[in-house]
């Protein structure tokens, strides 16, 4: 898992010709990563990393501070004014977050200006089409891939099988959209001046491919009564989200609420959704106004501290795992 998300990181800083596509897919990420400068007058410059309670109190994560052309990941480093946050959440409360920091340049993740040459005419019509497809299903891939590993260690710490055969079912379903993707993105090669510039969003999509054949793996062992050791316990307990299961319950207060209003942040928690399954299929192009139904089964993803009050909203009568 490890080789695949380095080969990820390799490709995209090597292949600078896929920003472009890559720049067109934040909008539709559920929780993209975006770099926000620290401006002047920002509330907690000065303050410690730690001290901050940035999904308390802005809805979003930090992951890494960048300084200086230097990441720093320690949260007892104090924020200075200049530095540049690494953060995620969803796109309202990420403007926010940036008025906040009186951000003023542009959402993106480009921590620094790069020339990079167009990999397609975005004023084609046949060409944007293509994209808009291949879009949805990279950000489809890539958002399951990410639940799948989310899922997958939840049922290591639980030791719930029920979660472990979620995560192997969802392989299937990656699977069949990476060939869906693959198939499109040979379509695509059709159309642009220099297909060889493909070459690394298929090496991305093989690297999804084994991320969550791992995932899957992972959970195969917990199916089949594996146990882990304690330091794996104890390295979960740093992660700052968590993946969770609950089937929602008729006297929920989210049974016949749209996605949009279980995500106001009233009801949130700081989660959001990330597939539902229901009648035995898995639903994972999620809309806002998807109206959730009673038995239906919710995998949301979102900080720790708020576990249980997430679960207890979608199904008041759940007994609470303890760690």
């Amino acid at each position: 898992m490890s080789e695949a998300l380095a080969d990820i990181a390799k490709v995209t800083h090597l292949n600078s010709h896929l920003a472009q596509f890559f720049q067109l897919c934040w909008k539709a990420t559920p929780e993209p990563i975006i770099k926000v400068t620290v401006g002047k007058g920002t509330p907690f410059t000065g303050k410690k990393w730690s001290d901050v309670n940035f999904m308390a109190d802005y809805g979003v994560d930090t992951i890494a501070i960048y300084r200086a052309k230097h990441w720093i990941f320690d949260d007892d480093t104090s924020i200075q004014e200049a530095d540049q946050l690494i953060v995620t959440g969803e796109l309202p409360a990420l403007t926010t977050f940036k008025q906040v920091c009186n951000s003023e340049e542009p959402i993106s993740f480009d921590l620094e200006r790069k020339q990079s040459h167009d990999l397609f005419k975005q004023d084609d019509p046949k060409v944007m089409e293509c994209v808009d497809r291949l879009k949805g299903l990279y950000i489809r891939i890539t958002d399951l891939s990410e639940t799948m590993v989310n899922l997958a260690f939840a049922s290591l710490f639980f030791g719930n099988i029920e979660i472990a055969e979620d995560v192997i079912d969802l392989e299937r379903v990656v699977d069949s959209l990476l060939v869906d993707l693959e198939r499109n993105i040979l379509e695509f090669a059709g159309l642009i001046p220099v297909p060889q510039n493909l070459l690394g969003l298929m090496r991305i999509v093989y690297s999804c491919e084994l991320i969550s054949d791992a995932a899957s793996n992972v959970s195969e062992h917990i199916v089949k009564g594996f146990e882990p050791h304690e330091v794996i316990v104890e390295a979960f307990n740093e992660a700052w989200d968590i993946a969770v299961r609950e089937k929602v319950a008729r006297n929920s207060f989210f049974n016949n609420k749209t996605v949009a209003e279980v995500h106001s942040p009233k009801h949130a928690k700081g989660f959001h959704i990330l597939a539902i399954k229901r009648d035995g299929d898995w639903i994972y192009d999620i809309k806002l106004d998807c109206r959730l139904q009673v038995d239906d089964i919710i995998i949301g993803i979102g900080p720790k501290e708020m576990i249980n009050a997430w679960r207890k909203q979608v199904n008041p009568d759940a007994e609470i795992e303890e760690e």
